[in-house]
């Protein structure tokens, strides 16, 4: 846990299109590195980030899957705060007015160290074009497992004095996930399609929808706390007309599941192997493991005015007297 130093959008020394737009140029040269690597470290069960950008069908339209994106109004933007300005780290989602959870390897480093003095989430649907109302985050907490590979545990809560508006928090699914459950996964990044691979309109909000297929990655060595759905092609049993992947630039992401017409959280995007081709995979967190984690950890914060309450009866306790 940390306190950060505040940077209101106001203070900042530019402005936040023009620092994530020169962040978005070394991200992105930092995940094709990253790309070209992966089956390697992969290997040595190191830890290959996700992209929150879907990669979707070949022939069909991207705004489908912008349109889709806007169902789910938890999801917001994620950026680290530097000394030199924000760098533009991926998705998280609102779970709580005060709360947002994401992946821990977006803040945290392999000694599960935070990277940045701050951190900052917004609600529009594109970080540079529609970024929306922004909040900087109190206090951070990791998963006291993360340890940045497919072992490890990667979430993160972001804390937030000041209440979120403009969104709508998520429910958490409390359920059991099952092998072929329907799930919609949603984050901003790049568009992506097999044929074309890579595009170049990363930061806007995008979901898509998969089957969930199986539980850890014995390819790669991950853990059974890994949801895993992959991208198929059509004529496959498990295609979906809305069917996509995760790609480099937007770990953190909302996985849904509809439970009698509400869609509810049930995971968090993590890591990626194959985008974004067909039969390529998306891991991510199942917080039906871990909710009790993030129960305890949201009871470990006072809720904003408890202190304030408690001071007035303290007052009148001592007039009492």
């Amino acid at each position: 846990m940390h306190s950060p130093t505040k940077i209101l959008p106001e203070q900042a020394p530019a402005s936040l299109q023009h620092r994530v737009w020169h962040c978005r140029k070394i991200a992105f040269e930092r995940y094709a590195r990253i790309g070209t690597v992966m089956v390697v470290w992969f290997s040595m069960g190191v830890f290959v980030p996700a992209g929150l950008g879907i990669g979707r069908h070949d022939g069909v339209d991207d705004l489908l899957y912008r349109q889709h994106g806007l169902n789910f109004s938890s999801m917001v933007w994620l950026s680290g705060i530097n000394d030199d300005g924000d760098v533009w780290k991926g998705s998280s989602v609102v779970i709580d007015p005060h709360w947002a959870l994401t992946a821990a390897h977006t803040l945290f480093d392999e000694d599960n160290q935070f990277e940045h003095i701050g951190a900052r989430i917004g609600t529009g649907t594109h970080v540079w074009d529609d970024p929306g109302q922004t909040f900087v985050a109190d206090q951070w907490f990791s998963h006291p497992d993360w340890d940045y590979t497919v072992t490890g545990v990667d979430l993160a809560l972001l804390y937030f004095d000041d209440p979120i508006v403009g969104v709508e928090p998520a429910t958490r699914f409390r359920g059991t996930d099952q092998i072929g459950n329907l799930i919609d996964m949603a984050g901003f990044g790049v568009d992506a399609t097999p044929s074309g691979g890579v595009g170049d309109d990363p930061g806007r909000l995008r979901a898509c929808q998969n089957l969930l297929t199986e539980f850890g990655f014995p390819p790669f060595g991950a853990a059974e706390h890994f949801a895993v759905m992959r991208f198929v092609p059509p004529g496959h049993p498990a295609y979906q007309p809305l069917g996509g992947i995760g790609i480099p630039g937007d770990s953190g992401g909302g996985w849904y599941i509809d439970v009698e017409g509400e869609m509810q959280l049930m995971g968090i995007s993590s890591f990626q192997s194959g985008a974004p081709n067909y039969f390529g995979s998306t891991a991510g967190m199942r917080l039906s493991l871990f909710n009790d984690w993030i129960d305890d950890t949201i009871a470990s914060i006072p809720e904003p005015g408890t202190f304030v309450l408690l001071g007035a009866c303290w007052f009148v306790l001592i007039r009492r007297r």
